[in-house]
């Protein structure tokens, strides 16, 4: 059990990380990605998003997890 925990969490943590430089690679440079087995957090510096950055956000999020449950907080 402690072994799939700790491979479940090594698992997220290489999401993250790959999701994260996806998006900077589509110009949404300072984020942050949150990954648990119930859902996404995306935490991005930029003020007012567009329905269409939005869309290339949870786009990107879902290739990389397969989680429908994404969430994107906008960051001052």
């Amino acid at each position: 059990e402690t072994e799939a925990k700790l491979s479940a969490i090594l698992d997220f943590q290489e999401k993250e990380a790959n999701a994260q430089n996806l998006l900077s690679a589509k110009g949404f440079e300072e984020t942050l990605v949150y990954i648990t087995s119930e859902s996404v957090t995306v935490n991005i510096r930029q003020n007012g998003l567009s329905r269409s950055d939005t869309a290339k956000i949870v786009d990107i999020i879902y290739e990389v997890t397969k989680n429908n449950n994404i969430k994107i907080v906008e960051v001052e």
